[in-house]
This record gives C-alpha cells, sequence and structure tokens, in this order.
C-alpha cells in the first residue's frame, strides 16, 4: 500500500459520514501498513486487477473511486475504470497528484497517465483530475546535500510547483465531501502549496549554511543515474525527474 493511499484515506476518514473502503492486492492485505490503515476503521477488501468480477464485487455501492496506483500499478487502472462503470460508480479520480500530464509526448515517462484520461472520456466515465507539482515531501529527493555540497541538475531556474501530500490529501477530500457530483464530473483541479525553483531553494539553504557550496551537473551526468518505469513495465535511465524542473515542465 502506497504512502499516497494512506494520506488520502487519513484525510477521507476526517471528514464526518464518509466510509472509506481500500483496495489491495493478495499479497498487500497484512502489511503493516494495511494494518495501520484498518485501525482507522477502514475496510480493506482484496481486489484481483485481472478478475473484472473481483472488482465489481468490491466496488459495488461505491459513489467515487480514487486511485493511487502508481509506477507498474497503473497499467491496472483501465480494468478498475471499466469494473467502476459497469457498477455504476458515479466519479473516477485517476492517479496523476503530479505534474500536469496534459498534452505530454506519447514518448514521456508519464504517457501512460494522458492515455487514461482519454480512455475515460471513451467509456464516458465522469473524473475529477488533480495536479500539485512536485510533492514538497521528496525536495530531498531533487536535491542532493552532501560533502557541504547542493548538486543540481542544470541550471534549474525554471518555476517548480510545490505542494505537500498532506495538503494535497485534504483538499482532494475536502472538495470530494463538499461539492456535488455535477461539480467535479470531468473537473481539472491546478493545485499549488509554493512556486519557486530549486536555484532559490538552494540559495536559501546557503544562506543558512554558509558552507554549502552549490555545484550544477548537466543533464547528459543525471542520465546515468535517474530510471523510471515505462509503459510496458521496464525499467529504464531517463532524466525526467532530475531535469523536468529545469525544463519548466513542473507545475
Amino acid at each position: 500500500m502506497s504512502t499516497n493511499t494512506s494520506f488520502a484515506v487519513l484525510a477521507l476518514v476526517a471528514q464526518p459520514g464518509i466510509k472509506v473502503k481500500v483496495l489491495a492486492r493478495a499479497s498487500a492485505i497484512n502489511t503493516p501498513a494495511s494494518r495501520e490503515v484498518a485501525g482507522l476503521g477502514v475496510s480493506i477488501e482484496e481486489a484481483d486487477y485481472d478478475s473484472p468480477e473481483s472488482l465489481e464485487k468490491v466496488l459495488e455501492g461505491v459513489e467515487v473511486v480514487v486511485s493511487t496506483l502508481g509506477g507498474p500499478g497503473l497499467k491496472s487502472q483501465p480494468a478498475l475504470a471499466m469494473a467502476t462503470k459497469t457498477v455504476d460508480v458515479k466519479l473516477f479520480v485517476p492517479s496523476e497528484f503530479g505534474n500536469d500530464t496534459r498534452g505530454i509526448s506519447s514518448d514521456h515517462p508519464l504517457a501512460r497517465k494522458m492515455e487514461f484520461q482519454a480512455t475515460l472520456k471513451e467509456i464516458d466515465l465522469p473524473s475529477a483530475v488533480f495536479f500539485n507539482g512536485i510533492y514538497a515531501d521528496f525536495i530531498k529527493t531533487f536535491m542532493s546535500v552532501k560533502d557541504d555540497q547542493i548538486l543540481i541538475t542544470g541550471e534549474r531556474k525554471a518555476n517548480v510547483s510545490f505542494t505537500a501530500r498532506a495538503d494535497v490529501s485534504s483538499f482532494l477530500a475536502h472538495v470530494l465531501t463538499h461539492l456535488h457530483l455535477s461539480q467535479l464530473a470531468n473537473s481539472v483541479f491546478l493545485i499549488e502549496g509554493h512556486g519557486t525553483n530549486y536555484l532559490a531553494l538552494a540559495t536559501a539553504l546557503q544562506e543558512k549554511q554558509p558552507s554549502l557550496k552549490i555545484v550544477h551537473e548537466t543533464h547528459e551526468e543525471a542520465l546515468k543515474k535517474c530510471y523510471f518505469i515505462d509503459k510496458d513495465g521496464n525499467l529504464n535511465n531517463v532524466d525526467y525527474f532530475w531535469t523536468t524542473p529545469s525544463r519548466g515542465a513542473a507545475t
């Protein structure tokens, strides 16, 4: 079970009168994370994404489906959407919660997400999409501080949107429980907690710790150590996560 799922569940169970059901594969039913979430009074139910009947059964009576599938799990989203449509769920929230993927190229690492948006339209399933830039919780992932050096890729002067996962989850829970379904259907929400760039962040950190030195690396150097999982589930190296902000594509 992903930490994104946990954040969403925590926000939703805080809403009065809302019943939350979490779908998990058989291998994840008895994990510590699942047991922790179940302790909040949430129903954890096994789902087989290769079985339409299994998905339809656990989705009976559900009004809104929020997908937090990620990585290789994204290939299961179409099956989840079809089951959602079959049992007449009112709204589907696809697994986005990052940079805006509308109109990206077909060879982009997140092309599967854009293609899925088209799938939702094809099957006429109402959806609400949430884009929030980069999770502020992961800033350290993109800024390597080691041996009195701050390593950043490229010039990093392009604007980047940062939003904390807790804020995204709270906003998600609020709009899903306070707006009418007619207001949510086929809507797009752009969320930004703070807009800045990595160079500004590094400079601010350097002001607090004058001993730190800002070191730039090229995109080519970043390519050697960065990986993503493509739409076929294969692991490939790419500059996406390290150079997207420097290209101005992280808002």
